[in-house]
């Protein structure tokens, strides 16, 4: 897979502070992953596991951190 090789992804992915996702939320077939990172960052997984397309929102107080936080998507780039 292509996104498995994304520099970004290799770096949450080795992230040296070590800590676990934890299911932040789940409704149905939707989830929401959170994992806190090194330097105060966090990184979200929004995972639909159905079988067709649906919208997925993140709600800062579900992952606790700071509604004027800066948001960077790895994905769809």
């Amino acid at each position: 897979m292509e996104i498995m090789e994304t520099k970004e992804v290799i770096a949450i992915n080795q992230d040296p502070h070590g800590v676990q996702a934890k299911k932040a939320r789940m409704e149905g077939d939707i989830q929401v992953w959170a994992r806190p990172l090194s330097g105060y960052r966090v990184v979200l997984l929004l995972l639909n596991r159905g079988p067709t397309r649906s919208p997925i929102t993140a709600f800062w107080d579900d992952i606790d951190i700071h509604a004027n936080s800066i948001v960077e998507e790895i994905y769809g780039r």
